[in-house]
């Protein structure tokens, strides 16, 4: 693998989400995924591997797939299977077992890879961040030697996708969140609010993908249908926020933001019906060392870039 790709390590529950954005990692030819660990979060931690591994396969990849953490720090798991299927890639029959992800511990080999790409390894997180605030307690100071850690998840707008008041993966492991915000690390954040304002995509626009025309986008248009029969079944509006997409999209080509802005980040826990539990206290600030929130990319671009990654050829650069 040539030393000039860029080098990612990305920590996902794959879900429904999850699954398209690591196809747009693994199908990008200038991205070396150095490792993917998993966490407990949309779905139990075993359905997490297995979706892992079946994605990898499916996009015929070699990423190294390793098993991380089953809970939250302090809390229980509370998934969100209702949105992803029980089996987080949308109930839709896959044979999702039997496949062994790589030995050891996915937070030793995050340390190792950080260690040895230090300031080059970029970190992806499309779920809860417990595995990240695990390795910072072990290691304090591990997580600055990141080149930048992309996080979805949070918001700066109300509402939330949980409580009013906050967003799933922030929510589930609050105390790992700020245990993680607190360091010295370069973030930036693709919240709630960002998925509405560049990422909601139509049931019209979900059904496009399968005019693509390969197996990797008639997977991509499938795996959402529990998502839409939630909303039709609670009469919400139906739109289809591929939240970790926009993540991933802004991790591979950041020319793709239109605004954003810094903020100071403090996470609030809170009991488990506490309506803030996850609640970020953001201020604002124009110290580019903060956290920076990203608020819209160029949606046609985006829309463009992911679609890219579910043709044959993948995304050409």
């Amino acid at each position: 693998m040539s030393k000039d790709l860029r080098k990612f390590f990305i920590d996902t529950d794959a879900g429904t989400d999850d699954a398209i954005a690591l196809i747009m990692a693994m199908r990008h030819p200038q991205i070396d995924i150095v490792g993917v660990s998993t966490s407990g979060g949309n779905v139990p931690l075993d359905c997490v591997v297995q979706n892992v591994l079946y994605i990898r396969e499916l996009c015929d990849h070699d990423a190294p797939v390793y098993v991380g953490a089953a809970k939250p720090i302090m809390r229980i798991l509370d998934t969100a299977d209702f949105i992803h299927g029980k089996d987080g890639l949308g109930d839709i029959g896959l044979d999702l077992t039997g496949r062994i992800p790589e030995e050891g511990d996915a937070q030793d080999h995050l340390i190792t890879s950080l260690k040895e790409h230090a300031h080059e390894l970029e970190i992806i997180c499309l779920g809860p961040l417990t595995n990240l605030a695990l390795i910072e307690q072990r290691e304090a100071g591990i997580l600055s030697l990141a080149k930048r850690i992309y996080i979805m998840g949070g918001l700066v707008t109300l509402p939330g996708n949980v409580t009013p008041m906050s967003e799933y993966n922030i929510w589930a492991d609050p105390e790992a969140a700020q245990i993680v915000l607190k360091t010295d690390a370069q973030f930036t954040m693709i919240g709630w609010d960002s998925t509405l304002a560049s990422s909601a995509f139509s049931i019209e626009e979900v059904e496009e993908f399968r005019d693509i025309g390969t197996d990797l986008a008639t997977f991509a248009a499938d795996i959402q249908k529990v998502r839409i029969k939630w909303m039709h079944d609670n009469e919400e509006e139906v739109a289809v926020n591929l939240a970790d997409p926009l993540a991933m999209a802004v991790a591979l080509d950041p020319s793709l933001i239109e605004r954003k802005e810094y903020f100071i980040m403090s996470v609030r826990g809170g009991a488990h019906e506490d309506p803030y539990r996850g609640f970020i206290d953001a201020e604002l600030t124009s110290d580019t060392k903060a956290v920076q929130f990203i608020h819209s990319v160029d949606r046609d671009r985006y829309a463009k870039l992911l679609k890219s990654s579910l043709t044959d050829e993948g995304i050409v650069t």
